[in-house]
């Protein structure tokens, strides 16, 4: 969600101090350049020099088998991420997830995740992530499996009223032909509410049976601290790409709430 930057507070009116006629005004030292180079830098503290800022989620799946014959909602999570800047150019997103009922935990629910992200330029980021982190797999192995994505920042399309479509494209590296080619937009409808879509496009033979054709979000700011949030990464497919293991439709998102903090 774009932060709403609330307009520049007006200027106070200069006003002109009288020059006494037998007096003349104290001329002004330019600033040494030398000096000014030896002064140190402020004292900045970590979180300032990083970026660091922290959000604790709390989500839900809206279409969860309870194994009774009946679905709901179930599978409760709790997730606390943070992230920060490591350099000028790369940061890092980690999150450690924790589940109110553990027998609910399938094989593919993660224990935590991570992301890093190299900006190359103003439109290039090298990304390696993995969002299904296991500690049975091992610390060093969980860190050793993650995925290496490159990502380009497209122009803006601009609407009739003002607002624009932000997207990016993605696709996985070493080799492309191992992961989808992605298209992601995002598009904010009033200040508040913003929504995004996913779209994947596998080369032949590389789609596996729950690798969606698409996802998509929609997320309601509720203040600076809280947010709202709609996530469907199900199995979602086109009509003309069913599959053999089609999902639920709205029913297979989840509902979230987060509350964000820095230091």
């Amino acid at each position: 969600m774009p932060e709403v930057i609330p307009p520049p507070r007006p200027a106070p009116p200069v006003i002109a101090r009288p020059i006494v006629p037998d007096q003349q005004p104290t001329p002004q030292r330019a600033p040494d350049l030398a000096t000014a180079a030896q002064e140190p830098p402020p004292n900045l503290s970590f979180s300032d020099r990083t970026n660091l800022r922290c959000s604790f989620t709390t989500s839900t799946s809206l279409s969860y088998d309870r194994g009774n014959g009946s679905n709901g909602l179930g599978k409760l999570r709790g997730n606390l991420g943070c992230s920060g800047n490591i350099t000028d150019d790369l940061s890092l997103r980690f999150s450690l997830v924790e589940y109110a009922d553990h027998s609910q935990q399938e094989d593919f629910d993660p224990d935590f995740t991570y992301a890093f992200n190299y900006r190359v330029s103003d439109t290039i980021n090298i990304g390696y992530s993995n969002y299904g982190g296991r500690y049975d797999d091992g610390l060093l192995d969980a860190l050793a499996d993650g995925n290496l994505r490159a990502s380009f920042t497209l122009p803006k399309f601009t609407l009739p009223n003002g607002r624009s479509i932000a997207c990016r494209s993605g696709l996985g590296l070493p080799n492309p032909i191992d992961s989808s080619v992605s298209l992601s937009c995002g598009y904010s409808v009033t200040d508040k509410l913003r929504i995004g879509a996913t779209a994947n496009l596998y080369f032949p033979g590389e789609q596996g049976e729950f690798d969606p054709d698409y996802s998509y979000t929609a997320s309601y700011r509720i203040s600076d601290d809280w947010q709202l949030s709609y996530n469907n990464y199900s199995n979602n497919r086109f009509p003309w790409n069913r599959g053999e293991s089609p999902g639920p439709g709205l029913s297979g998102g989840s509902l979230s709430v987060t509350y964000s903090f820095d230091f």
